[in-house]
């Protein structure tokens, strides 16, 4: 009798703990999704978190398209996402994005809305959870 709980009481938490690992939804990260609203193309730009150090690179966009991609933009706390871009004479332009993570984000939606003669990006940022 005392084997048949131990049994059955093993078989109910071995259940649970393997339906909560199966059917609770998997992180695969943040989905970004960066649309050039300009017409012109695009090169070399950078997306990256200041807590993990890994950087996606996109080479191009053409006008009037987007890319999308998965991104891991990590812990919390001091973390910042940003942007940046590298002209073809190596000028540096960095955008912060997101000053502060204090959530995760299931969607990071970046629009380069226009381009201005000194080639500064003209940027507007929407997340959801």
């Amino acid at each position: 009798m005392f084997r048949r709980i131990i049994l059955a009481l093993f078989l109910v938490v071995s259940v649970i703990i393997l339906a909560t690992r199966f059917l609770s939804p998997v992180d695969q990260g943040t989905t970004v999704i960066i649309k050039n609203l300009t017409n012109q193309c695009l090169e070399n730009l950078f997306f990256g978190s200041n807590a993990n150090g890994q950087v996606f690179s996109v080479y191009k966009i053409e006008p009037h398209s987007s890319v999308s991609f998965q991104y891991d933009i990590g812990g919390f706390n001091e973390n910042a996402i940003y942007l940046k871009c590298v002209s073809e004479l190596g000028d540096i332009r960095n955008y912060n994005l997101i000053g502060y993570v204090h959530e995760l984000y299931s969607y990071i939606y970046i629009d380069i809305v226009s381009v201005d003669p000194e080639g500064n990006l003209n940027i507007k940022v929407e997340t959801i959870k």
